[in-house]
């Protein structure tokens, strides 16, 4: 699972910040209650979430048209280390 908005951090440091931290937990416990769902019926889920370093460059406007390219460049260079933790 591809779970660009969810993940956790921490303590928020300016208002765009705690509303950024809020829709990410809103995310994450939607995520995990479906990751739950699924692993009852016996499949295995891997679930990448974006780092801290994403998280940062991603900002509180992640849809920003601007830092799109930004945005995609930190993923690749954070994504195969983080395939690599879901497969551990």
């Amino acid at each position: 699972v591809l779970a660009p908005m969810a993940g956790s951090g921490p303590a928020p440091r300016s208002p765009g910040a705690a509303v950024e931290a809020a829709l990410r937990a809103v995310a994450e416990r939607q995520l995990r209650a479906e990751c739950e769902q699924l692993a009852a019926t016996g499949v295995v889920v891997r679930v990448l979430r974006p780092t801290r370093a994403d998280r940062a460059v991603m900002t509180a406007r992640p849809d920003d048209p601007h830092r799109r390219f930004t945005i995609f460049e930190a993923a690749l260079a954070s994504g195969p280390q983080r395939v690599a933790a879901a497969y551990q």
